[in-house]
């Protein structure tokens, strides 16, 4: 297996892991069904982290989002944002 996008993979990975590493620690809890919010933010996580690899193995997908990223009107949104952020700060 290749990996075509090497961010995404890298946030992929850093996704499952909180997510694993968030079931690991909150399995007592969960076996209470006590922690809804907790079995959610599981769930997201281990999703999304799932989501990300497998778009930065397809070659397909991961052109995509490089195409993306490179976009001028994304940058520019990035760029707006960013100096917002900076004047409320």
């Amino acid at each position: 297996m290749k990996i075509y996008h090497k961010r995404n993979f890298a946030l992929g990975l850093f996704f499952a892991a909180m997510g694993i590493l968030l079931l690991a620690v909150s399995l007592p809890e969960i076996m209470l069904l006590q922690k809804g919010k907790t079995m959610i933010l599981i769930g997201l996580c281990l999703l999304l982290g799932i989501g990300l690899i497998a778009r930065s193995l397809s070659p397909k997908l991961s052109r995509e989002d490089k195409v993306e990223e490179l976009d001028e009107r994304n940058q520019l949104v990035q760029l707006k944002t960013g100096n917002r952020a900076f004047q409320v700060t």
